[in-house]
């Protein structure tokens, strides 16, 4: 009994022990796991506190990219090390410290839990177990031991893990990193990248957004790029820089410029690697995106001149200028060497003419590589093109794309010639020289000149000229052509031309000269040419010039003679000689002067005969002066004799050429109403066309027919014109011509009895009130009036009138005054016939070789009055000459003065009072616009 008694403790103790160690390992791992819980909160508070003074750090000083890239591996390296060392503190949890954790858990001063552990740690426990009351006082303490463990480990576990200042702190900073996050998830974004993601480019935080303007991503090699951004956000507190980043080299910072716009730029020279960009304030606490920015290294043209070089026959020296996109110029046969320069050293090159004319192949140059380094492409070209340049580098790239230029062929000319004298069409007599002068020009120079004559469509003979060195661009021509050494005749026709060729071997640069004509014609053409040329004041005022000398030289002897009665004196004889000098010199010049009317050699035998008696009086006035007054009239007498035959001679004859004139006056009247009677005929035509084009729908309009009413206004106006002054050159026809001033005044009283004012005036009416059909009629009745009073008028024929008491030689210059006025009427030349011979042009002022015919021109108006000067007639003949000849002295020139108005002078015109007052207006009007349209 006492043995199992005294085996009961041992027995309890030993089944209880393992309850004790199971409920201790249990309640150490569970401290072990709220160490660990506790050490991660506290890495997490450490984390985020690191984190949080990094970003701090980052902000208030930004991170450059390398510092961050090593920086933040060694902040987790460090946040690595730290959570290694409190998990390792946390894992070698001391069970002791658990014991006497759970004793000052429970108060328990006897320390129950830590005594039993240390008890059964013990070797003696072993031994003690073997006795009864040993391993009784065991079993008794290791349940106290459980009971105080029991009681520890039943406590609130999560209020105790709540209560822990760690996992407040943790809790309460996630709390403040998620609040701050969804606050400004840019912000935590930019935050994040930078801390988690350093290899990573972003920007550190700013107010401020940098945006690329006009920025390239790339640049050829050599060459500069502009930078350009816009910055937004806040405003700038600081300068804008630009930050460049080249591989394998540390940052430049260079300042950037701001512009009107706010954009701020930065130009980048000569870029030669790639690199980075990026745009940062000063101090680079506001930085932009690093971007790319990439070389091309293909090769562009970087600079280039081109060399012309004319052909060599040419003789012009090479010309070198900048190529900078504009045409390249080159003569025909010259060579345009394009010398290019590249940003890239160069291995070769060609070029590619393709001329514009699409059936000529395109020529390939290859390229010559020049000691400097450039390269030289030379062309010849003989057309128009455009040339294509392709250069290649050393590593074999080539231009993105080649270079163009356009080339422009100045193409030879062929020498200019002109011969400017002889005139193009002119006539000369078969005896006289003509000078020659031609000018030829070329660009580069002629070989050869010659001139080429030709006589009656004979064969052509051509003489070389000389051609001097300095004179091969311009050439002036000077020769005296000899018609009667060339054997030409009257009827002749000579052609003389211009040969020059240059030196271009490529064409066949020859020119001729627009030929010349010559027409070779006999004296008595020359003459009949220059009668047509002649007008009546012309023709009679030769006659009264010497009259009128005659006479003021007489009148000055006379008053010599009065002013002087006992003697004359040198001075006054001085000037008495030289007022004979000047009428000699006149009388000699008449003498002289080739004649061309009938009237003409009489008049120069009495010119020559009045300057040899000139003559006689001028050696009478230097000589030996009277000193008396019988000698002194004695020497005025004879004087005076000497000059009544000549005087009265001329008298005669100036006589006779004024009643001519006048004669012609009339028949000017004819030729007037003629040109009349012309345009009502071609009025009436287009009033017939206005009518048959609206009969057959064609569109006409009411305008046009206002416009040929007003022609016809114009023409009925000249016709009240011409009546009106038809009675006063009527009247001034001499009453020696009795015949024909009667038959001119019948003329005049038929064509106002015949209404053609009337027609004309209803012609114009019709005209303005629509009606092409009268106003046809009656314009056609009119010019059909007008044409029948011209046939049946007898003065209207080509004869000229017989004049009473009238010499032979005045009535046959007569009858030519009349035939060349009948001459230029049907627009001949006076040789050739009419129109489409040459005659035509021959008419209007073509030069003519022969003895020229002298222009005499009145000083003053005649004594015995004087005529009209030409009014509208046949080119200056005198037509519309009113002046009456008469002897009445001053009061007859003032009267001839006063009828020499134009007749649109106004209302107080003798003219214009004969004009009805119906028609004044328009003749007014007329004559109005024909002083404005005539130049001044």
């Amino acid at each position: 009994m006492k043995e199992k008694d005294s085996n009961t403790p041992a027995s309890s103790a030993s089944r209880s022990a393992p309850g004790f160690r199971g409920l201790f390992s249990a309640v150490l791992r569970r401290e072990r796991r709220r160490a660990l819980a506790a050490a991660c909160s506290l890495w997490g508070m450490a984390v985020i506190l690191a984190c949080g003074l990094y970003v701090l750090a980052d902000v208030y000083s930004p991170l450059e990219n390398k510092t961050r890239e090593w920086a933040s591996p060694v902040l987790a390296l460090l946040l690595l090390v730290l959570l290694a060392a409190l998990l390792a503190h946390a894992w070698r949890r001391n069970p002791a410290d658990l014991a006497r954790k759970a004793d000052s858990a429970n108060h328990d001063a006897r320390q129950t839990v830590l005594s039993f552990w240390e008890m059964s740690r013990s070797p003696l426990a072993a031994e003690s177990s073997g006795h009864s009351l040993g391993a009784w006082l065991m079993g008794e303490t290791e349940r106290a031991a459980r009971s105080r463990l029991e009681q520890y480990a039943q406590n609130d576990r999560l209020w105790r893990l709540l209560k822990r200042k760690s996992v407040w702190g943790l809790l309460l900073l996630l709390a403040l990193c998620a609040a701050l996050a969804s606050w400004n998830r840019d912000a935590a974004g930019v935050l994040y990248g930078r801390l988690c993601t350093p290899w990573e480019d972003i920007p550190p935080l700013s107010p401020y957004r940098f945006e690329l303007v006009d920025s390239p991503s790339s640049v050829v090699y050599g060459e500069d790029a502009l930078m350009q951004v816009r910055v937004t956000g806040a405003p700038l507190t600081s300068p804008v820089e630009i930050w460049v980043r080249p591989d394998g080299h540390p940052v430049q910072k260079l300042a950037a410029f701001r512009d009107q716009s706010g954009i701020w730029a930065r130009r980048l020279e000569k870029l030669t690697a790639p690199c980075r960009i990026a745009f940062a304030t000063a101090g680079g606490k506001a930085r932009s995106e690093w971007f790319p920015l990439e070389i091309n290294y293909q090769p562009k043209v970087a600079g280039g001149t081109v060399i012309v070089s004319p052909p060599e026959y040419t003789g012009l020296p090479p010309v070198e200028y900048p190529l900078n996109g504009q045409d390249v110029t080159v003569i025909d046969g010259g060579t345009a060497d394009f010398i290019l320069e590249s940003n890239r050293p160069l291995m070769s090159g060609k070029a590619v003419f393709t001329p514009d004319r699409k059936d000529l192949e395109p020529q390939t140059v290859q390229g010559v590589l020049l000691p400097d380094g450039r390269i030289s492409f030379p062309l010849r070209v003989r057309q128009s093109g455009t040339a294509s340049i392709q250069m290649t580098d050393y590593r074999g790239t080539g231009m993105a794309r080649p270079l163009e230029n356009r080339v422009r062929v100045n193409a030879d000319a062929r020498p200019s010639v002109v011969i400017h004298a002889p005139a193009p069409v002119s006539v000369a007599l078969e005896d006289v020289v003509i000078p020659f002068h031609a000018e030829v020009q070329d660009d580069y120079g002629v070989t050869r000149v010659a001139w080429v004559r030709s006589v009656s469509g004979s064969r052509a003979r051509s003489l070389e000229m000389p051609v001097p060195e300095a004179s091969k661009k311009s050439l002036f021509l000077a020769e005296q052509l000899s018609l009667p050494a060339l054997g030409a005749r009257a009827g002749d026709v000579l052609q003389l031309s211009v040969e020059a060729r240059d030196a271009n071997p490529y064409l066949l640069n020859m020119t001729v000269s627009e030929p010349v004509t010559v027409h070779v014609i006999s004296e008595e053409q020359y003459r009949e040419m220059l009668r047509i040329r002649t007008g009546v004041d012309e023709f009679v005022n030769k006659y009264r010039l010497l009259a009128q000398s005659i006479d003021d030289l007489v009148r000055e002897l006379d008053r010599a003679k009065k002013a002087n009665p006992s003697g004359l004196s040198r001075e006054e004889a001085v000037q008495l000689k030289e007022k004979h000098a000047e009428v000699r010199k006149l009388a000699e010049k008449m003498a002289k002067d080739f004649p061309i009317f009938d009237t003409d050699g009489k008049l120069s035998e009495t010119a020559s005969s009045l300057a040899g008696i000139i003559a006689k009086n001028e050696e009478d006035l230097s000589g030996e002066l009277p000193g008396t007054q019988e000698s002194t009239q004695e020497f005025f007498r004879t004087m005076r004799d000497r000059l009544r035959a000549p005087q009265e001679e001329t008298a005669r004859q100036s006589g006779e050429a004024e009643m001519a004139a006048k004669v012609m006056q009339g028949y000017g009247l004819i030729m007037e109403f003629r040109r009349l009677a012309d345009s009502q005929k071609e009025t009436a035509t287009m009033l017939g066309r206005f009518l048959s084009e609206r009969k057959e729908g064609r569109p006409v309009t009411r305008e046009q027919l206002k416009a040929l009413g007003e022609s016809q206004k114009e023409i009925l106006a000249l016709y009240w014109l011409w009546h009106s002054r038809a009675p006063a050159v009527i009247s001034a026809i001499p009453e020696e011509a009795g015949e024909f001033k009667r038959e001119m005044a019948a003329f005049i009283q038929a064509c106002l009895q015949a209404g053609i004012a009337e027609l004309m005036e209803e012609s114009a009416s019709a005209c303005y009130a629509g009606k092409p059909a009268a106003a046809a009629d009656r314009a056609q009745r009119a010019w059909e009036i007008m044409m029948k009073l011209l046939g049946e008028n007898p003065a209207a024929s080509a004869g000229a009138c017989s004049v009473s008491g009238m010499s032979r030689e005045c009535a046959g210059a007569m009858q030519q005054l009349l035939n060349s006025m009948l001459s230029r009427r049907q627009g001949r030349g006076g040789f050739g016939g009419g129109r489409g011979d040459g005659g035509d042009g021959l008419m209007n002022g073509a030069p003519m070789f022969g003895p020229q015919r002298e222009k005499f021109q009145q000083s003053r108006p005649s004594r015995e009055g004087a005529g009209e000067g030409p009014q509208k007639g046949e080119g200056g003949d005198g037509t519309a000459t009113n002046a009456r000849h008469s002897s009445s002295g001053h009061k007859d020139e003032e009267a001839g003065r006063k009828q020499e108005k134009t007749p649109g002078d106004g209302l107080g015109s003798p003219a214009m009072q004969q004009v009805p007052g119906l028609y004044r207006d328009a003749v007014r009007q007329y004559f109005e616009q024909h002083r404005q349209n005539e130049p001044k």
